[in-house]
């Protein structure tokens, strides 16, 4: 049995040490997860491994990864303990059944932003007084990303913070969040690439800058030959380009 780190792509140890800074002053260092959708028990794996967390729970809705799932965590070693006695893997949909689960670190990683948002949704145990502001959320969408953010902002979700990494040569958004009862708003922009990603400007933002700035203009001149409505698109448009603009002028300050 491997005793030996098992490392995991960039983009899921950038969620790990995420997962790694408190929530909270006084938060304790015996961090508990989840990890819904489990790729193979990889990221739990890891961070039992790397000492981040003392437990994970990794499931999945698909009997094929969870066996998979279990394969790996039974290969595997800690301090001379089988890993399945730190790791708990278990087949089932989203979080359903998992509100009896202590954990303060919640990873929903690799999915849709419109299905994450559903399972976030349908957790309502989630946003029990109890645990409230007691959660930290890591979440990576890998397509509607703006659809996550309204659903956050809307439904008393702060974003503390977002990371973006680059894996494989695709830029990943890494979004740190946690319920506090809050609802709030933000522009179309903040939406698409993310408000503390703007507020960073760094280089994988600028690239994700220009990628979105060229889809929307494709996008405006579609909609304007066809004779469609495109009011929001030139708004959104518009507001890309000021961030644009602004982070060259920082550049040449520097």
């Amino acid at each position: 049995m491997s005793r030996q780190l098992t490392l995991p792509s960039n983009r899921l140890c950038a969620a790990a040490e995420i997962a790694a800074v408190s929530l909270y002053d006084g938060e304790t260092k015996n961090l508990c997860a989840i990890d819904v959708g489990c790729d193979h028990a990889k990221l739990a794996i890891y961070l039992v491994q790397s000492g981040i967390c003392s437990h994970v729970t990794a499931c999945d809705i698909n009997k094929g990864p969870v066996n998979k799932a279990k394969e790996n965590v039974s290969r595997r070693t800690l301090m001379g303990k089988p890993l399945c006695e730190y790791i708990d893997v278990v087949c089932t949909d989203g979080l359903d059944g998992l509100d009896n689960v202590k954990a303060n670190r919640i990873f929903i990683l690799g999915m849709g932003g419109e299905l994450i948002a559903d399972i976030l949704r349908k957790a309502h145990f989630l946003r029990s007084d109890e645990l409230k502001g007691k959660i930290k959320f890591i979440l990576q969408p890998m397509t509607s990303e703006d659809e996550l953010r309204v659903y956050l902002y809307t439904n008393g979700f702060q974003i503390t913070d977002e990371v973006m990494v680059l894996d494989k040569d695709r830029v990943y958004a890494i979004i740190s969040a946690v319920y506090d009862g809050k609802k709030r708003q933000g522009t179309k922009a903040e939406m698409l690439l993310g408000k503390h990603n703007i507020e960073k400007g760094t280089s994988l933002f600028e690239r994700q800058l220009k990628r979105r700035i060229k889809i929307t203009e494709k996008a405006l001149d579609n909609r304007e030959k066809s004779g469609l409505e495109s009011e929001q698109l030139k708004e959104l448009l518009q507001e890309m380009k000021n961030i644009e603009v602004k982070l060259d002028v920082q550049r040449c300050n520097d």
